[in-house]
Protein backbone atom coordinates (compact mmCIF):
# COMPACT_ATOMS: atom_id res chain seq x y z
CA UNK A 1 0.00 0.00 0.00
CA UNK A 2 1.66 3.56 -0.93
CA UNK A 3 2.28 5.48 2.16
CA UNK A 4 -0.36 8.70 1.09
CA UNK A 5 -3.18 6.04 1.58
CA UNK A 6 -1.75 5.60 5.45
CA UNK A 7 -4.21 7.60 8.22
CA UNK A 8 -2.42 10.09 9.70
CA UNK A 9 -1.67 10.16 13.47
CA UNK A 10 -0.83 12.81 15.95
CA UNK A 11 1.34 12.66 18.70
CA UNK A 12 -0.79 10.96 21.45
CA UNK A 13 -1.39 8.16 19.10
CA UNK A 14 2.30 7.45 18.91
CA UNK A 15 2.40 7.50 22.46
CA UNK A 16 -0.58 4.85 22.54
CA UNK A 17 1.55 2.63 20.15
CA UNK A 18 4.19 2.79 22.10
CA UNK A 19 2.54 1.82 25.17
CA UNK A 20 1.02 -1.11 23.79
CA UNK A 21 4.18 -2.01 22.08
CA UNK A 22 6.10 -1.77 25.75
CA UNK A 23 3.67 -3.81 27.77
CA UNK A 24 1.26 -5.38 25.84
CA UNK A 25 3.32 -7.65 23.47
CA UNK A 26 2.53 -5.35 20.91
CA UNK A 27 -1.40 -6.35 20.96
CA UNK A 28 -4.17 -4.02 20.73
CA UNK A 29 -6.88 -7.00 21.73
CA UNK A 30 -4.58 -7.43 25.38
CA UNK A 31 -4.34 -3.65 25.59
CA UNK A 32 -8.13 -3.24 25.18
CA UNK A 33 -8.65 -5.59 27.79
CA UNK A 34 -6.52 -4.29 30.52
CA UNK A 35 -8.10 -1.12 30.01
CA UNK A 36 -11.79 -2.29 29.84
CA UNK A 37 -10.49 -3.75 33.55
CA UNK A 38 -8.91 -0.93 34.68
CA UNK A 39 -5.46 -1.71 35.39
CA UNK A 40 -3.19 0.10 37.28
CA UNK A 41 -0.47 0.92 34.43
CA UNK A 42 -3.34 2.54 32.15
CA UNK A 43 -2.63 6.14 31.09
CA UNK A 44 -5.44 8.96 31.33
CA UNK A 45 -4.80 10.34 28.09
CA UNK A 46 -5.62 7.18 26.51
CA UNK A 47 -8.98 7.53 25.91
CA UNK A 48 -10.67 3.89 24.74
CA UNK A 49 -11.57 5.41 21.54
CA UNK A 50 -8.69 6.29 20.30
CA UNK A 51 -7.02 2.60 20.70
CA UNK A 52 -10.35 1.23 19.31
CA UNK A 53 -9.74 3.35 16.51
CA UNK A 54 -6.17 2.63 16.14
CA UNK A 55 -7.08 -0.91 16.31
CA UNK A 56 -9.28 -0.96 13.39
CA UNK A 57 -7.20 1.12 11.31
CA UNK A 58 -4.43 -1.45 12.00
CA UNK A 59 -7.06 -4.56 11.26
CA UNK A 60 -8.25 -2.64 8.07
CA UNK A 61 -4.79 -2.13 6.27
CA UNK A 62 -3.88 -5.42 8.15
CA UNK A 63 -0.37 -3.99 8.63
CA UNK A 64 1.24 -3.50 12.15
CA UNK A 65 1.33 0.03 12.60
CA UNK A 66 3.88 0.38 15.11
CA UNK A 67 7.18 0.17 12.52
CA UNK A 68 5.09 2.03 10.07
CA UNK A 69 5.04 5.29 12.93
CA UNK A 70 7.55 4.35 15.17
CA UNK A 71 11.20 5.10 14.50
CA UNK A 72 14.71 6.72 15.70
CA UNK A 73 14.20 7.65 19.22
CA UNK A 74 10.83 6.45 19.83
CA UNK A 75 11.64 3.20 18.63
CA UNK A 76 14.85 2.88 20.84
CA UNK A 77 12.44 3.96 23.88
CA UNK A 78 10.40 1.01 23.19
CA UNK A 79 13.03 -1.43 22.74
CA UNK A 80 14.92 -0.20 26.31
CA UNK A 81 11.36 -0.69 27.80
CA UNK A 82 11.19 -4.29 26.43
CA UNK A 83 14.76 -5.11 27.42
CA UNK A 84 13.58 -3.98 31.00
CA UNK A 85 10.61 -6.27 31.48
CA UNK A 86 13.20 -9.01 29.69
CA UNK A 87 15.69 -8.73 32.40
CA UNK A 88 12.99 -8.32 35.14
CA UNK A 89 11.59 -11.63 34.42
CA UNK A 90 14.69 -13.66 34.11
CA UNK A 91 16.06 -12.09 37.32
CA UNK A 92 12.28 -13.97 38.41
CA UNK A 93 13.07 -17.28 36.61
CA UNK A 94 16.56 -17.46 37.90
CA UNK A 95 15.38 -17.35 41.29
CA UNK A 96 18.68 -17.76 42.89
CA UNK A 97 19.09 -16.92 46.76
CA UNK A 98 22.23 -14.45 45.86
CA UNK A 99 19.50 -12.12 43.72
CA UNK A 100 16.86 -11.86 46.81
CA UNK A 101 16.95 -8.30 47.01
CA UNK A 102 16.95 -7.90 42.66
CA UNK A 103 13.78 -10.39 42.77
CA UNK A 104 11.77 -8.10 45.63
CA UNK A 105 12.71 -5.33 43.20
CA UNK A 106 11.38 -7.23 40.17
CA UNK A 107 7.94 -8.06 42.07
CA UNK A 108 7.82 -4.46 42.82
CA UNK A 109 7.89 -3.31 39.42
CA UNK A 110 6.51 -5.88 37.69
CA UNK A 111 3.16 -5.95 40.39
CA UNK A 112 -0.10 -5.62 39.34
CA UNK A 113 -1.67 -4.10 43.05
CA UNK A 114 -2.38 -1.16 43.45
CA UNK A 115 -0.66 -0.31 45.55
CA UNK A 116 1.39 -3.81 45.67
CA UNK A 117 1.29 -3.47 49.35
CA UNK A 118 2.62 -7.19 49.60
CA UNK A 119 5.49 -6.81 47.52
CA UNK A 120 6.21 -3.70 49.64
CA UNK A 121 6.10 -5.37 53.06
CA UNK A 122 8.90 -8.30 51.67
CA UNK A 123 11.11 -5.16 50.53
CA UNK A 124 11.21 -3.61 53.90
CA UNK A 125 11.80 -6.98 55.96
CA UNK A 126 15.21 -6.78 54.75
CA UNK A 127 15.73 -3.38 56.35
CA UNK A 128 18.85 -1.18 55.83
CA UNK A 129 20.70 -4.29 53.46
CA UNK A 130 17.94 -3.60 50.43
CA UNK A 131 18.38 0.37 50.76
CA UNK A 132 21.33 0.43 47.77
CA UNK A 133 18.81 -1.24 45.53
CA UNK A 134 15.99 1.27 46.28
CA UNK A 135 18.24 4.39 46.34
CA UNK A 136 19.23 2.60 42.41
CA UNK A 137 16.07 2.25 41.59
CA UNK A 138 14.76 5.81 43.06
CA UNK A 139 17.63 7.32 41.02
CA UNK A 140 17.04 5.39 37.51
CA UNK A 141 15.97 8.26 34.88
CA UNK A 142 14.34 4.86 32.84
CA UNK A 143 12.40 3.73 35.45
CA UNK A 144 10.82 6.62 36.08
CA UNK A 145 9.37 6.37 32.50
CA UNK A 146 5.74 4.95 31.93
CA UNK A 147 7.07 3.30 29.42
CA UNK A 148 8.56 0.72 31.81
CA UNK A 149 8.08 -1.63 34.03
CA UNK A 150 6.23 -0.01 37.06
CA UNK A 151 4.42 2.21 34.92
CA UNK A 152 6.14 5.55 35.97
CA UNK A 153 5.37 4.84 39.69
CA UNK A 154 9.09 3.15 40.94
CA UNK A 155 10.58 6.48 41.75
CA UNK A 156 7.54 7.06 44.23
CA UNK A 157 7.16 3.11 45.53
CA UNK A 158 11.09 3.57 45.79
CA UNK A 159 10.27 6.05 48.21
CA UNK A 160 7.69 4.59 49.48
CA UNK A 161 9.65 1.64 51.17
CA UNK A 162 12.52 4.03 52.00
CA UNK A 163 10.72 6.22 54.38
CA UNK A 164 8.99 2.94 55.55
CA UNK A 165 13.01 1.90 56.59
CA UNK A 166 13.43 4.77 58.21
CA UNK A 167 17.18 5.12 57.51
CA UNK A 168 19.61 7.74 57.00
CA UNK A 169 21.39 6.91 54.39
CA UNK A 170 18.13 7.49 52.30
CA UNK A 171 18.07 11.45 52.79
CA UNK A 172 20.08 12.71 50.54
CA UNK A 173 18.65 10.62 47.57
CA UNK A 174 15.27 11.61 48.75
CA UNK A 175 15.92 15.38 49.12
CA UNK A 176 17.59 14.95 45.85
CA UNK A 177 14.36 13.14 43.85
CA UNK A 178 12.04 16.13 45.22
CA UNK A 179 10.98 18.01 41.96
CA UNK A 180 12.26 15.10 39.72
CA UNK A 181 8.93 13.75 39.54
CA UNK A 182 4.62 14.55 39.24
CA UNK A 183 2.86 15.83 42.82
CA UNK A 184 1.49 11.79 43.75
CA UNK A 185 5.55 11.05 43.50
CA UNK A 186 6.49 14.27 45.18
CA UNK A 187 4.54 13.44 47.93
CA UNK A 188 5.85 10.13 48.15
CA UNK A 189 9.18 11.44 48.73
CA UNK A 190 8.04 14.05 51.03
CA UNK A 191 6.55 11.33 53.35
CA UNK A 192 9.68 9.40 53.01
CA UNK A 193 11.65 12.27 54.58
CA UNK A 194 9.00 12.68 57.38
CA UNK A 195 8.99 9.25 58.13
CA UNK A 196 13.31 9.44 58.51
CA UNK A 197 11.94 12.13 61.98
CA UNK A 198 14.17 14.24 63.54
CA UNK A 199 17.80 13.66 61.47
CA UNK A 200 15.47 14.94 58.36
CA UNK A 201 14.57 17.76 60.03
CA UNK A 202 18.00 18.86 60.94
CA UNK A 203 18.83 18.32 57.56
CA UNK A 204 15.84 19.94 55.93
CA UNK A 205 16.39 23.18 57.92
CA UNK A 206 20.36 23.01 57.53
CA UNK A 207 19.79 23.18 53.93
CA UNK A 208 17.03 25.68 54.14
CA UNK A 209 19.06 28.46 56.10
CA UNK A 210 22.69 27.23 54.22
CA UNK A 211 23.39 30.78 52.09
CA UNK A 212 23.81 31.67 49.21
CA UNK A 213 20.46 31.06 48.24
CA UNK A 214 18.90 29.12 45.75
CA UNK A 215 16.58 25.68 44.48
CA UNK A 216 17.85 23.55 47.25
CA UNK A 217 16.81 26.24 49.92
CA UNK A 218 13.21 26.22 48.51
CA UNK A 219 12.80 22.47 48.30
CA UNK A 220 13.86 22.27 52.24
CA UNK A 221 11.72 24.84 52.91
CA UNK A 222 8.74 22.94 50.92
CA UNK A 223 10.00 19.60 52.56
CA UNK A 224 10.21 21.00 56.02
CA UNK A 225 6.04 21.72 55.16
CA UNK A 226 6.01 18.36 57.04
CA UNK A 227 7.10 19.63 60.26
CA UNK A 228 5.16 22.14 60.07
CA UNK A 229 4.21 23.26 63.84
CA UNK A 230 7.33 21.76 65.19
CA UNK A 231 8.79 24.91 67.35
CA UNK A 232 12.18 24.38 66.14
CA UNK A 233 11.08 24.94 62.23
CA UNK A 234 8.79 27.77 62.48
CA UNK A 235 11.54 29.49 64.60
CA UNK A 236 13.77 28.96 61.49
CA UNK A 237 11.63 30.66 60.11
CA UNK A 238 11.01 33.38 61.78
CA UNK A 239 14.22 34.10 61.41
CA UNK A 240 15.16 33.40 58.01
CA UNK A 241 12.45 36.35 56.77
CA UNK A 242 14.26 38.29 58.80
CA UNK A 243 17.30 37.88 56.22
CA UNK A 244 17.10 40.66 53.64
CA UNK A 245 18.40 38.54 51.21
CA UNK A 246 15.52 36.23 51.39
CA UNK A 247 13.30 39.17 49.14
CA UNK A 248 15.12 38.43 46.27
CA UNK A 249 13.92 34.73 46.19
CA UNK A 250 10.38 34.88 46.09
CA UNK A 251 9.70 30.98 46.10
CA UNK A 252 11.60 30.28 49.11
CA UNK A 253 9.67 33.45 50.78
CA UNK A 254 6.87 31.71 50.02
CA UNK A 255 7.53 28.44 51.20
CA UNK A 256 9.15 30.05 54.32
CA UNK A 257 6.05 32.04 55.44
CA UNK A 258 3.65 28.68 54.57
CA UNK A 259 5.98 27.24 57.46
CA UNK A 260 4.19 29.49 59.82
CA UNK A 261 0.64 28.73 59.29
CA UNK A 262 0.13 26.57 62.27
CA UNK A 263 1.93 28.87 64.71
CA UNK A 264 -0.15 29.24 67.84
CA UNK A 265 2.00 31.77 70.27
CA UNK A 266 1.18 35.01 70.41
CA UNK A 267 4.82 36.54 70.47
CA UNK A 268 5.55 34.85 67.18
CA UNK A 269 2.71 35.72 65.42
CA UNK A 270 3.23 39.70 66.32
CA UNK A 271 6.70 39.08 65.30
CA UNK A 272 6.05 38.02 62.25
CA UNK A 273 3.11 40.85 61.80
CA UNK A 274 5.73 43.22 62.85
CA UNK A 275 7.66 42.12 59.86
CA UNK A 276 5.76 41.71 57.24
CA UNK A 277 4.88 45.64 57.97
CA UNK A 278 8.14 46.47 57.28
CA UNK A 279 8.94 44.55 54.17
CA UNK A 280 8.63 44.83 50.61
CA UNK A 281 6.55 41.24 50.09
CA UNK A 282 7.08 39.78 46.49
CA UNK A 283 3.98 40.17 44.51
CA UNK A 284 3.74 36.53 44.39
CA UNK A 285 3.44 36.00 48.24
CA UNK A 286 1.17 38.34 49.14
CA UNK A 287 -1.53 35.59 49.17
CA UNK A 288 0.65 33.11 51.03
CA UNK A 289 1.10 35.66 53.60
CA UNK A 290 -3.04 36.70 53.97
CA UNK A 291 -3.43 32.91 53.95
CA UNK A 292 -1.01 31.93 57.31
CA UNK A 293 -2.91 35.40 58.62
CA UNK A 294 -6.35 33.94 58.24
CA UNK A 295 -5.51 30.78 59.21
CA UNK A 296 -4.49 32.70 62.63
CA UNK A 297 -7.27 34.47 62.94
CA UNK A 298 -9.68 31.46 61.94
CA UNK A 299 -7.73 29.65 64.93
CA UNK A 300 -8.03 32.24 67.56
CA UNK A 301 -12.40 32.61 66.85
Amino acid sequence: MDSSSYPIIDSVDREILMHREAHFGGLFAVMLDYYNNEGKGRQEGFSLERIEQLAQWEKDLQQNLAPLYLQGPEAELVGEAKKGYKQLREVLERNKKTELHARLIADLLLSESAPPEQEMLAIVACGETIIPSLLHLLQSESFASTLFPGYGFAHELAAECLGRIGHQKALYPLFGALGEGDFFSEEKVLRALKALGEPAKQFLLKKMQSAPYGEENSKAALALEEFSGDQEVSLAALALLQTPEILRHPVLFSYVVLLLGPVREERQQELFRDLISSLSIPSSAKEDVQAVLKEWEGAST
